[in-house]
């Protein structure tokens, strides 16, 4: 597997300095024009122009990466849900926003299905919050398989302010996440006219914030572009011998970042518990490279251990932003090693 062709069609859509642009406010969306200019070998003039005109044809929002642990919210699920009547995704859209615990709705194309990301402060209300969409959803005969994510490798999926406000944290702290949520490149002098506070307070706070570790990163969600493909895979899988030695062959493949390779750039990898075992979401220039270039991959490096796989296409987010950026996945990928501890059997 060592030669699949990662290439993307994308990369004759848009020039090297306009990838260079986003991968750098991908991965700190603060990040002064000079300083991208220097970066990337261009002028200031230049990049602005680029900007303007990729926040236009992509709709970039700039935004957080959160550490949720950091600021207690520990109820991170993903969801499918399978409708077995055609559903009204305007009233499910509308339900889901009443409560602040599912942060993105998106549904698959060709199909009734919903792929959600949910994620609360205490266990309890996530449970009720479960249980009552489950009931609000029995009308179009709904199969839910909830699985919670045990360990973020790779992307993030977007929070939304009413989450954050309910956070036990200050309010004044509240009031500036969400700002900075909603835009990650605010200046100082307007987050200072936004809250109502002097402008030194402001930056005594922003740094506050950041010593805390709230923030991951600030960084960008933008909409797939034109005549691509989103594909999300679920997977089951068994433990069984070799499983790390295949496991780390998927890694190696999956975490290549060459300039002409889209598939590595734009990625959300998780392990989950539950109903599945792993979460892995791309983007590729259409539905067959999808499945060519990435369930094959799953299904072929790991045909010893998987023991139910489901990808979909997915369309548009009915509540929420789909994670779409670039960062560099060598630095970004958090790797974790499966290791049986017979001790504990």
């Amino acid at each position: 597997m060592g030669d699949l062709d990662f290439t993307s069609m994308f990369n004759e859509r848009y020039s090297t300095p306009s990838r260079k642009i986003i991968r750098a406010l991908s991965e700190d969306a603060r990040m002064p024009v000079s300083t991208i200019a220097k970066r990337i070998g261009a002028t200031r003039r230049t990049v602005k122009e680029r900007m303007k005109r990729l926040e236009k044809e992509l709709e970039i929002r700039y935004t957080i990466e959160f550490d949720e642990e950091a600021l207690e919210i520990s109820n991170p699920h993903l969801i499918i849900v399978r409708f077995k009547k055609e559903p009204d995704f305007n009233a499910v859209a509308e339900a889901l926003r009443k409560s602040y615990i599912p942060q993105l709705a998106i549904r698959a194309n060709g199909g009734r299905e919903l792929f959600i990301y949910a994620n609360s402060v205490t266990h309890s209300e996530y449970t009720r919050w479960d249980k009552t969409m489950q009931s609000y959803m029995s009308k179009y005969k709904v199969f839910w398989e909830s699985s919670e994510v045990a360990h973020r490798q790779l992307g993030f999926f977007p929070l939304r302010n009413e989450l954050i406000d309910k956070l036990g944290i200050p309010e004044k702290h509240k009031s500036m996440l969400k700002l900075l949520n909603s835009d990650a490149r605010m200046g100082f002098q307007q987050m200072s006219k936004e809250l109502g506070m002097h402008f030194n307070t402001v930056a005594y706070n922003f740094n506050k914030l950041v010593k805390l570790g709230y923030i991951k990163r600030f960084t960008l969600v933008c909409k797939p572009p034109k005549d691509v493909s989103v594909v999300a895979i679920f997977g089951k899988y068994a433990l069984e011998e070799n499983f790390e030695a295949d496991a780390s062959k998927i890694r190696d493949v999956f975490k290549s970042d060459e300039e002409t390779s889209e598939f590595s750039r734009y990625r959300v990898v998780a392990q989950l518990t539950g109903a599945y075992d792993f979460f892995d979401f791309g983007v590729f220039d259409n539905l067959k490279s999808g499945r060519d270039k990435f369930v094959d991959a799953y299904r072929t490096l790991l045909k010893r251990h998987i023991t139910k796989l489901r990808y979909r296409e997915l369309s548009g987010a009915i509540l929420g932003d789909i994670p779409i950026r670039s960062v560099d996945d060598n630095k970004a990928y958090n790797t974790l090693k499966w290791t049986l501890e017979p001790g504990n059997l």
